[in-house]
């Protein structure tokens, strides 16, 4: 029979934690939001169906799809007999295969980021620095990165939709299309002082993007450009910021406009229209922060806080709005970003061990799970 890989999960996950009749009755008991007569005749009802459509898909050979079926009729009637007995006879009489995929480049990994299994950017350095995209499935290159001699890379930064990428490489950063790897904008050096992955940004749908640079290679001002994605042509541009002014630690775009959090805790909106003002926000209180990271609707950041001479930097969260959209927490922001050997957030904003969603030992990188 042929395997599949979300199936037995999904299904081992149900038998062995929410499918018991005796631990359900418990719970129905306690609860007094006891289901109807009416109520539970039609969760049987439906529970039935998906086990009628469960043997159908075991006789077309599919028990993948078979048991995503009786998954569905536990969920409806946990304590249906029938359907547990299916479950497990479908568990034991298949061979699940669990595809591996190894990828040998010969040179130094530097930088990492995926989207799901259809896609695999890997930046490489050592002699010579160069990124390659991957279609796992095929086993071949999609697109690949022009290479460039002794740099290391600094950041390897994707839209949400995985359309666009930003890699940075010594001096030379590149707006990328993130399929083919073709280079459409040189953005220039990105500032030292900050992290990539923190203030490049692209809008939601990916049609904008904005980051921060360099007046000049002697005047280390800082100023902000919006810039078109698919053709990398500016929009607009910030006044420079003087190297003596709080400096930027991170950026937030939708279509409207670009926030900016600074070292001081205060905002600078720059709105998309050029005939609109940028408009700049003193902090409610003193506060003097290292590192920052935008939530995904930009409602909220998490900082690291200077608390005192001899105290350590506290990690908290500035919240705009009081809302909170789950994406500051660890496992959120591990699906956010990147792995990088570069500046990334987790060597500078979320430094502790404990809280890294990565395990790195000698050539191997884990997901901690």
């Amino acid at each position: 029979m042929r395997g599949a890989l979300l199936g037995p999960v999904l299904g081992l996950a149900v038998l062995g934690s929410g499918c018991k009749p005796a631990d359900k009755t418990a719970e129905k008991t306690a609860d007094s939001s006891v289901a109807s007569p009416v109520e539970a005749d039609l969760a049987v009802r439906l529970a039935g169906a998906h086990i009628d459509a469960a043997l159908a898909r075991l006789d077309l050979d599919l028990p993948d799809e078979a048991l995503a079926e009786v998954v569905t009729a536990l969920k409806a009637a946990p304590a249906s007999e029938e359907a547990r007995s299916l479950a497990e006879g479908i568990l034991r009489e298949t061979t699940w295969n669990v595809p591996t995929l190894t990828i040998r480049h010969g040179m130094p990994v530097e930088a990492l980021a995926g989207d799901g299994s259809s896609s695999l950017w890997v930046s490489l350095g050592g002699k010579t620095n160069t990124a390659v995209h991957w279609d796992p499935a095929q086993g071949s290159i999609a697109g690949i990165l022009f290479p460039i001699s002794e740099v290391a890379t600094r950041s390897l930064i994707l839209d949400a939709g995985k359309r666009s990428a930003v890699i940075s490489r010594g001096p030379v950063t590149q707006l990328c299309d993130a399929r083919t790897l073709k280079p459409i904008r040189d953005l220039g050096a990105l500032p030292e002082t900050t992290t990539p992955e923190s203030v490049v940004v692209f809008s939601p749908d990916g049609l904008l993007i904005a980051h921060p640079a360099r007046v000049s290679a002697p005047d280390p001002a800082i100023v902000w450009h919006l810039r078109d994605t698919a053709t990398g042509q500016l929009i607009r541009s910030s006044a420079p910021l003087p190297p003596d002014q709080p400096q930027p630690l991170c950026a937030w775009l939708d279509r409207t406009h670009l926030k900016i959090l600074h070292t001081d805790g205060s905002l600078m909106e720059m709105p998309v229209s050029p005939v609109e003002e940028i408009r700049s926000t003193p902090p409610p209180e003193p506060v003097k922060l290292t590192r920052a990271q935008f939530s995904a609707d930009g409602d909220a950041a998490l900082v690291l806080r200077e608390t005192g001479t001899h105290e350590p930097a506290m990690l908290s969260v500035i919240s705009y709005s009081g809302r909170d959209d789950g994406s500051l927490a660890t496992d959120a922001l591990a699906g956010r970003f990147a792995w990088s050997k570069g500046p990334n957030i987790w060597n500078g904003l979320v430094r502790d061990p404990a809280q890294m969603p990565f395990r790195i030992s000698e050539n191997r990188l884990s997901l901690v799970t």
